[in-house]
């Protein structure tokens, strides 16, 4: 009898490596939007997320509750794998940043997984954190319809609402400015 494997820890682990890693301005903010569309991408596609992670709709967009408290009392993530370091920029607020200690491993994902977590960095590479806030507040998109269409704030969102072909088009539209602005510091 053949048993699946669940390796959604290994995958999480890898994802925030490579977000790290291949986008810029990563902190706890960005990298949990990233995490987010590489899920409900993932999601629209074939009907499941990657990362096991569940999101709630909190006031900044779409927050995974259970990393999000990993984060606040831990110093590290996976064994080490990944240092947690706080940046303290005003009183009684902290930037979240991460340290990567280890290499990413590619074999743990599917070729459709592998292509989605390229995309959404490369969409994303230059995008803060403030930025990725208001994509994900879209209007009529999973964050917007649970949070202000059903007023279940702080609710889980279901990944029945996963994105639409719209929202591919809107990604790749905010993915075209984001390379036209940078194009004119080069």
């Amino acid at each position: 009898m053949c048993m699946l494997r669940d390796n959604s820890e290994e995958k999480l682990k890898n994802a925030i490596i490579y977000f790290v890693k291949n986008t810029n301005h990563c902190n706890k903010t960005k990298l949990f939007k990233l995490l987010y569309y590489f899920d409900f991408l993932h999601c629209q596609e074939i009907g499941r997320p990657v990362t096991g992670l569940k999101y709630n709709a909190w006031p900044k967009g779409p927050v995974p509750v259970s990393l999000n408290n990993e984060i606040e009392v831990a110093s590290d993530l996976f064994n080490g794998s990944i240092k947690i370091e706080f940046d303290e920029f005003k009183p009684g607020m902290k930037r979240v940043d991460f340290i990567v200690n280890d290499k990413f491993n590619e074999v743990v994902y599917s070729r459709r997984e592998l292509r989605i977590l390229k995309k959404v960095a490369e969409v994303f590479t230059d995008t803060t954190s403030e930025k990725m806030i208001d994509v994900t507040h879209f209007e009529n998109h999973p964050w917007d319809i649970v949070y202000n269409k059903m007023g279940n704030r702080q609710g889980e969102i279901p990944f029945e609402l996963a994105f639409k072909d719209s929202e591919k088009d809107k990604m790749e539209e905010i993915y075209n400015e984001e390379i036209e602005i940078w194009s004119n510091y080069k």
